[in-house]
């Protein structure tokens, strides 16, 4: 009798924990969650098919203008600067977005 009321206090106490891990997990906001993740991630989409309209030549202008810009960097030997003018152009970019959200209510076009 004592065994079968042990496992019944350890079936109770697993229970609980298993409900409390659910409201941990709150099920009303993932489809909130999965809505913010992908407006996080709209920029690294549009970013990637720039830089695929840059690669395939769609507008000759920019693609001359980028692969230009590479080599004055590789022939100035100024690759060291390559990595703080990522870092500066994704947070201008970033602070554009929040700007263009602030004013007008919603993103860029892209």
């Amino acid at each position: 009798l004592y065994d079968t009321w042990g496992a019944a206090e350890r079936y109770r106490r697993d229970d609980e924990s298993l409900g409390a891990a659910l409201e941990i997990f709150n099920f009303a906001t993932l489809d909130d969650n999965l809505q913010r993740l992908d407006e996080q991630t709209a920029g690294l989409l549009s970013l990637l098919q720039a830089l695929d309209g840059l690669t395939t030549w769609e507008q000759p202008l920019h693609s001359l203008a980028a692969l230009s810009g590479c080599l004055v960097i590789f022939y100035c030997d100024a690759v060291w600067l390559l990595l703080p003018g990522v870092v500066f152009g994704l947070a201008g970019q970033a602070a554009y977005v929040g700007v263009c959200r602030k004013l007008r209510g919603k993103p860029p076009p892209p």
